[in-house]
């Protein structure tokens, strides 16, 4: 060795005696530019505390000088992982209902999940009863494990034992099998079913109207509704669990039982009917422990003995026989819905959405309360009392509103910015507020607003005459005078001058209820309990259940589901409209889509439908097969590359592709056995970033016990 030393040393110094080169160079050649260089993850630098890595950094122990190309040869890495990616076990699907919801929206978007792989099972209560996900040897691993996951879920478990609000949680997972998702080995596919969609004529009824009284006895498995209404879930429904079943009370929500009474997440409870409430065509209402239907727009019309010129409701068992209650779309990665519910979101209006009176939601970065039942009232900022209080000390701008309190109270909108100047008590104007109540009936010598005072905007008020009603936008300018008062339909959005609203504003954002999963994973998956003290979340810093904001593949298309979720929501009205659809189209995919198919296309054959004809049968056959790859490729990246590569999803730094080309917990090899370096102008290496993704472009794990190599062939100036 030290002779070798010595000769290297000799030929550095004849070299540069002769003048032809700097011994410096020579030596610098030899050290810091090497044909061949190898890289291990085992000599990364050291990271934070962790159990994993999907990328690790070298600092090399000698700078590589005037790199001109360079080129990965070989790369190998263990494939120690699970089937199915994290952020990818959660499956979606919609549950239309002809009470809350015909068509699909957040509201009526439902999920269920495998946990997390990384959940330790010490860390959760009854481990053995939740579907989990793991390594899987075949398709009937994840079926057994897909039939835990729809019969209960951890987080609603451990809300029912923790809650004690606010925050309020919307968790939309509907237990007990109301979806099955199970294996046929026959076709080697999973099918979707959702077993709650039954005909109008079974024996239950999915939407319920029998309301709980004490005096009333009860019999085993009959089904009532509380009338207690709760944030974000609305009416809830109990089953008796014995016959003679009287005088004992229902569950405390959040409890869902007592000896006598168990809660049932599969039907719905209808809010009692309302004489200041609009219905729409189609709506349901409760009236005397009866369920009625909606015929046509309605206001202030008794079910049971409706005004004229026409019946209203009808509660006649024949129009029990349409159809199912529920229908059943299993969606996709496209689906916006499902990348809004799937986050940390709160629970936002939407047109499609029946939203029950005291329902709090988000819209615009609003909070707004439900006043009354509402379906697609769209609502809109409006002052009131508190918020708007007039206040002498405050700088009031053109536009902001301010409200005095009195005998009635008045609201008033500021046309000149000012601040102590008080507006004029009564339905009078002044030089800096004019009053926005809209009513016939106001003092002699009050001022009257005139239709020339109306632009596209503004808010007023007729309370006198409209009192179930706050306030109205003005959708169109000069409106003609009363008009309002001539054009009831305003309640049914078809006013072309008036926009009426059935929410109120002031209510705090922290009451409006969480609904994405990520969020309600965070708070309620992890609990743990101590002599008889309940700590959630406990233990603290468990990553919540994972997911991608920009969804690629969902729980769905991994087990065979392979819709994109790409539709038209609103395509499905000409199930309601009973528009024929005879043609192909996205509509009629669309429709072949739901479960039960609804029939939307008359034929000249007649016969009786019967169970297990398309328009009653509740199954979906998965589209394709299962796909158990965790990824096919592993895509490396080195932050030696630059934007000399770059991939479809816009990463540059790309330095090489891995086939996955073994087994799930073997060795994955590759090796390049073309010439292709990649031009590297960056001139000096001293570090190197690598970096690892799957072939959605999410970092590939891997845990700390694996260990990443790779070769690569470098070149440089002086090679020229």
């Amino acid at each position: 060795m030290d002779q070798a030393i010595a000769d290297v040393v000799s030929e550095i110094e004849e070299e540069k005696a002769r003048g032809r080169i700097s011994g410096v160079s020579v030596f610098r050649n030899m050290l810091n530019q090497p044909a061949l260089m190898s890289v291990s993850s085992v000599n990364a630098q050291p990271q934070e505390s962790g159990d994993g890595f999907s990328s690790f950094t070298i600092d090399l122990p000698r700078p590589l000088l005037s790199v001109k190309a360079l080129e990965m040869l070989t790369c190998n890495m263990p494939l120690c992982t699970q089937n199915i990616p994290d952020t990818a076990c959660v499956f979606w699907y919609y549950r239309l209902s002809l009470y809350s919801g015909k068509y699909p929206n957040a509201n009526n978007l439902f999920w269920v999940r495998l946990l997390p792989s990384y959940y330790k099972p010490e860390f959760v209560r009854d481990f053995e009863f939740y579907g989990y996900n793991q390594t899987f040897n075949g398709y009937s691993d994840v079926a057994t494990q897909l039939a835990l996951s729809t019969t209960q879920d951890l987080a609603q478990v451990n809300f029912v034992d923790t809650y004690a609000g606010p925050p309020y949680y919307r968790i939309q997972y509907l237990p007990d099998n109301e979806i099955n998702i199970t294996y046929d080995s026959s076709i080697n596919k999973f099918k979707f079913s959702g077993n709650f969609g039954l005909p109008y004529d079974e024996f239950i009824r999915d939407a319920i109207a029998n309301k709980y009284a004490v005096g009333t006895t009860y019999a085993a498995e009959d089904i009532v509704v509380n009338t207690v209404y709760v944030q974000g879930e609305g009416f809830l429904c109990y089953n008796s669990l014995s016959a003679g079943n009287i005088g004992n009370p229902l569950p405390v929500y959040p409890a869902n039982s007592t000896v006598y009474w168990s809660r049932n997440y599969n039907v719905e409870g209808v809010a009692p009917f309302s004489a200041t409430t609009a219905y729409r065509k189609g709506q349901y209402v409760e009236f005397n422990n009866s369920l009625y239907e909606c015929l046509s727009n309605s206001f202030g019309q008794n079910p049971v003995s409706p005004g004229p010129p026409v019946a209203n409701f009808t509660n006649d068992p024949d129009f029990m026989t349409g159809g199912p209650f529920y229908r059943y779309l299993a969606t996709g990665p496209t689906d916006p819905e499902v990348a809004f519910m799937q986050g940390t979101g709160q629970r936002k209006w939407n047109e499609d959405a029946l939203f029950e009176a005291g329902d709090n939601v988000i819209h615009n970065g609003i909070v707004y309360t439900a006043l009354k039942q509402a379906l697609g009232n769209e609502p809109f900022p409006v002052p009131n009392e508190t918020d708007n209080l007039y206040s002498a000390t405050r700088q009031y701008n053109v536009g902001d509103y301010a409200f005095l309190a009195g005998t009635p109270g008045v609201y008033y909108v500021n046309i000149l910015a000012s601040k102590g100047v008080s507006p004029t008590f009564g339905y009078f104007n002044n030089a800096n507020w004019n009053h926005i109540e809209y009513d016939t009936s106001r003092p002699t010598g009050s001022v009257a607003p005139t239709s020339q005072f109306y632009k596209v905007g503004d808010i007023v008020r007729y309370i006198t005459v409209y009192p179930e009603v706050p306030f109205f936008k003005c959708i169109k300018a000069f409106p003609p005078a009363n008009s309002i008062n001539s054009a009831g339909n305003f309640r049914f959005g078809e006013n072309e001058f008036w926009q009426a609203t059935n929410w109120n504003t002031g209510t705090s954002i922290d009451d409006v209820p969480y609904v994405g999963l990520a969020k309600i994973s965070a708070d309620l998956d992890m609990l743990d309990e101590l002599l008889g003290t309940i700590y959630y979340p406990f233990p603290v810093g468990i990553p919540p259940q994972p997911f991608n904001p920009n969804p690629k593949r969902l729980l769905n298309s991994i087990l065979g589901f392979t819709w994109n979720g790409k539709f038209t929501p609103n395509s499905l009205s000409v199930i309601y409209d009973e528009v024929e659809a005879t043609d192909a189209s996205a509509t009629t995919q669309l429709l072949n889509r739901l479960r039960p198919v609804p029939v939307y296309a008359t034929y000249l054959l007649s016969g009786t439908s019967a169970p297990g004809s398309v328009e009653y049968d509740p199954t979906f056959t998965a589209n394709g097969y299962c796909d158990l790859v965790y990824s096919s490729i592993v895509n490396v990246y080195a932050t030696i590359a630059g934007a000399k590569s770059l991939d479809t999803q816009r990463n540059t730094n790309l330095i090489g592709t891995m086939t996955a080309s073994a087994g799930n917990l073997g060795i994955a090899f590759a090796a390049s056995f073309i010439d292709t370096p990649l031009d590297q102008y960056e001139g000096d290496i001293y570090s190197i970033t690598f970096s690892f993704t799957d072939e959605f472009g999410e970092p590939y794990p891997f845990t700390n016990n694996a260990v990443v190599s790779m070769t690569f062939r470098m070149r440089y100036k002086s090679d020229d």
